[in-house]
């Protein structure tokens, strides 16, 4: 048996049948490739050097969460309750500071790896 993905809609396809039939081996996929996201939004995730300079706030990188797998199959990656609510003015800007766009950034480079991690992961866990 073996499985071809060719992009994200045709990943998300044989998820969903691997759903019934083989819920570990998908949320293990689906986790890592969660955590590799999530370790590369962190890094991207610029740091307000005036808060740094306060000591006031929890930073934006320093507050990335990532949930639990659903039971569709789905898993969230984002910020906490402290930084949730000022991660859009430093994406898509103010009128005083330029849109730094650090999210759609990461979700550009990790594309091709997150097919890569979840393929792997789900090629080990069928013993393919």
């Amino acid at each position: 048996m073996s499985i071809e993905f060719s992009g994200l809609n045709e990943l998300d396809k044989n998820l969903r049948k691997l759903a019934v039939s083989e819920k570990k081996i998908r949320n293990r996929a689906i986790r890592k490739a969660g955590e590799a996201f999530a370790e590369r939004l962190e890094r991207n995730t610029p740091v307000d050097r005036e808060t740094e300079r306060k000591g006031s706030h929890v930073h934006m990188k320093d507050d990335v969460q990532i949930s639990g797998v659903n039971q569709d199959g789905i898993i969230s990656v984002g910020y906490g309750k402290e930084t949730h609510w000022r991660v859009h003015f430093a994406e898509t800007g103010t009128i005083k500071q330029r849109p730094q766009g650090f999210i759609q950034q990461t979700e550009e480079e990790m594309q091709d790896r997150i097919l890569e991690i979840m393929q792997a992961e789900i090629r080990k866990g069928l013993g393919l």
